[in-house]
């Protein structure tokens, strides 16, 4: 008997069903075979893994290690009864989790209940004292009394880098986002020694408004000039009952960033980065060459106005001389335009479209000398020192930055997800700023020891 069962579109013969329950016992042990069986680990592997994760090592390499060592003890064995020696990739995640554990990071922990676990005023449960004492300011981000997440962080070693270095001396700033899974972003002051190296002083990171349509603009001038007034204040008086006092600022073209300095700072000098001055001119010098045909018509434009930027920004360290080598070039693309074919007056008139720009960075003095060579002159008599001592861009600061996401940060980016924000801060006041001064500090010694050879 074949009887028909129709249920909507569907129509199932009963035979077929009976069918399948006859061979459900054939069916279930198919699956099963299928299935890989449940060996874990060996423990020894397990715990030389762990051992490998907590140098910050990077997954590739992590897997790589983990084989060489199984092999090294059980060659040319996969396993045995008990227990496997290869790593899987629902490994990798219980190690992480694992790791995490031991820094204070529970699974299944929001990141915003740790933080406040660690930093609230009463009763902080932080996983080490190096917490407390590197955090001089916190605020959480309570709906609706808060728009914000805030948190400032120097670590005692930083605190007196700040001092000897940075106390009416040179500092940079910058304003970095996408450091962590967080709508957070992160100011940076930097120090410089008396070899020009960087050394940080301080981190403020505060979270994007959850309006904000964008992370990296979502700020004011108020909110970072009252951070920036925090930092000051928590850093106290030196033994003369002399406030933090920095002479020489280096920021990128940002207002908010030079006014902020300047209200706290009346006296510093600010010199623009000289990167970033230039990326501004040459993504401005591209769109004002568009309408100029690709080739030889163009780079005959592009290579003249580069050389006089060149010039702008090395070389004339004179005012009245910039505004001359700038006039002279002014004049001859009018001549240019002047001629009857229709090339040269397109060339002429994007040069002066350009130029024209560039005017707004010359006319001021005051505006001149932040990004000229005469700003570096300038901060070299202030501080008394060889103008070859004076940076002019943000390099070491960035460089510090690309540093720590490479090496620390980049073993926690699970499938290029960023870390946590608790994360993010966890390791930078347990690993990244303890192995910073831990590594000057062999520098140091180094160099010392070389010297006591010559």
């Amino acid at each position: 008997m074949h009887i028909i069962i129709q249920s909507g579109k569907n129509v199932i013969a009963i035979d077929e069903i009976l069918g399948i329950f006859d061979h459900s016992d054939t069916c279930i042990e198919q699956i099963e075979m299928d299935r890989n069986p449940r060996i874990p680990l060996h423990p020894e592997l397990r715990n030389f893994a762990l051992q490998v994760l907590r140098k910050n090592t990077p997954l590739s390499l992590l897997r790589s290690e983990c084989t060489a060592w199984a092999e090294k003890k059980w060659p040319g064995s996969v396993g045995d009864n008990h227990s496997r020696y290869r790593l899987t990739t629902h490994d990798t995640s219980s190690l992480y989790c694992s790791i995490s554990r031991e820094c204070g990071i529970h699974q299944r922990t929001a990141a915003e209940e740790n933080l406040d676990k660690w930093f609230r005023a009463e009763k902080p449960q932080p996983p080490s004292p190096l917490l407390t004492t590197t955090c001089l300011h916190y605020q959480a981000h309570e709906k609706p009394k808060t728009d914000h997440f805030e948190i400032i962080l120097s670590t005692p070693e930083m605190q007196a880098a700040a001092w000897k270095f940075g106390h009416k001396r040179q500092v940079l700033m910058d304003l970095t986002f996408g450091v962590c899974s967080a709508q957070a972003l992160l100011v940076i002051l930097m120090a410089l020694d008396k070899n020009g190296a960087g050394i940080p002083i301080c981190f403020i990171m505060f979270t994007a408004r959850e309006t904000a349509k964008a992370t990296h603009a979502d700020y004011d001038m108020a909110l970072l000039d009252r951070l920036l007034g925090i930092f000051k204040q928590k850093l106290g008086c030196n033994e003369h009952g002399e406030e933090i006092d920095f002479s020489i600022g280096n920021t990128d073209n940002d207002p908010r960033e030079h006014t902020s300095l300047s209200n706290h700072w009346p006296g510093i000098l600010l010199l623009l980065c000289m990167f970033y001055v230039w990326q501004a001119w040459r993504n401005m010098l591209n769109r004002c060459l568009q309408p100029v045909p690709k080739g030889e018509q163009r780079q005959l434009v592009r290579k003249r106005l580069g050389k006089l930027l060149m010039d702008l920004l090395k070389e004339i360290s004179e005012h009245a001389a910039a505004m001359k080598r700038f006039t002279e070039e002014v004049d001859h693309w009018k001549k240019v335009c002047r001629k009857r074919d229709a090339s040269s007056k397109c060339q002429g008139l994007a040069a002066l479209d350009f130029l024209s720009y560039i005017k707004t960075y010359i006319e001021n003095e005051a505006y001149w000398i932040s990004w000229s060579p005469a700003g570096a002159i300038e901060a070299a008599r202030w501080l008394k020192v060889p103008v070859s001592r004076i940076t002019r861009t943000t390099n070491p600061l960035e460089s510090f930055n690309g540093r720590i996401k490479g090496k620390y940060y980049k073993p926690y980016q699970h499938s290029g997800r960023l870390p946590r924000i608790d994360v993010w801060i966890l390791l930078l006041v347990m690993a990244v700023m303890p192995d910073f001064f831990k590594e000057r500090e062999n520098k140091k010694e180094l160099n010392e020891f070389y010297a006591s050879k010559h």
